[in-house]
């Protein structure tokens, strides 16, 4: 007796990625994001990454399991700041660490215009 095989669902390309980002949008706001403006107690703490998100990436590393390596989280806090149009801790972090090593605020606002991550305040120009 052969078994019959049920009607495959077909998805358009575009319904397929329709979907996924539908998925991830609602991941990411799922997660406790820094406040903002960040105190700085908050900017120490470990910041918490959608699991879909590092999921795909690994995924399409062709990796099985979650990848954690630097690439990925950056990565993946990159993509959330880009859903949620405001900076992540890791943003905020490279940014001060930016600053903070060459205290070149153009240096800074050429980071910031290539997408990562965010504008430093006025007074933090006065160096």
């Amino acid at each position: 007796m052969s078994k019959q095989r049920s009607p495959l669902l077909v998805v358009s390309s575009e319904q397929l990625v329709q979907n996924v980002a539908a998925w991830l949008r609602d991941d990411v706001k799922s997660i406790k994001l820094v406040p903002w403006p960040p105190r700085v107690e908050e900017l120490e703490e470990e910041e918490e990454l959608p699991p879909l998100v590092l999921q795909l990436l690994s995924a399409l590393q062709g990796k099985h399991g979650v990848d954690l390596s630097p690439s990925t989280l950056s990565l993946t806090s990159l993509i959330t700041q880009y859903i949620i149009k405001r900076p992540t801790t890791t943003a905020i972090n490279a940014t001060v660490t930016l600053h903070g090593l060459t205290r070149s605020k153009e240096l800074v606002d050429s980071y910031y215009k290539l997408g990562m991550g965010n504008q430093l305040p006025e007074r933090a120009s006065a160096t």
